[in-house]
């Protein structure tokens, strides 16, 4: 294989392995929008428990015909509200958890950028380099 057949190799491959780079730059992308579709998911849930936390306070008023009644209610209103905590505190981490994942894409997407600005140089170095051989002909 002669050196022209060698950069024609290599161009070809660094074509391919940009190629690849788009598309998981693409692939990301697609993440990022499903991360930010999840958190949008989790705060309409964080709305839909404030909403039954509201729904909770109305009952207890309503159970306030008899004592007996308030204390059964109120006991597993109890364990209801402390279940609720539980839900928005591992909500909460989730999306502690997503923003860091999204910090950690950006940093990915970033590499990838500076990567793909390295091949360009790259190419254009190569295209620089076979464009001189042709002039040695």
């Amino acid at each position: 294989m002669n050196n022209e057949e060698k950069i024609l190799q290599i161009l070809t491959q660094m074509q391919a392995d940009v190629s690849g780079l788009k598309q998981g730059q693409e692939e990301i992308k697609t993440d990022i929008s499903g991360l930010k579709q999840s958190q949008e998911e989790i705060r309409v849930d964080i709305s839909g428990l404030k909403q039954s936390q509201e729904e909770i306070r109305v009952d207890i008023s309503g159970l306030k015909q008899s004592q007996e009644e308030i204390r059964v209610d109120i006991s597993g209103l109890k364990q209801s509200q402390e279940e609720i905590r539980a839900d928005i505190s591992g909500l909460n981490q989730s999306q502690a958890k997503l923003e860091q994942g999204q910090e950690e894409i950006k940093a990915d997407i970033r590499f990838i950028k500076m990567t793909l600005n390295e091949f360009a140089k790259d190419i254009g170095m190569l295209d620089n380099r076979t464009e001189s051989l042709k002039k040695v002909k």
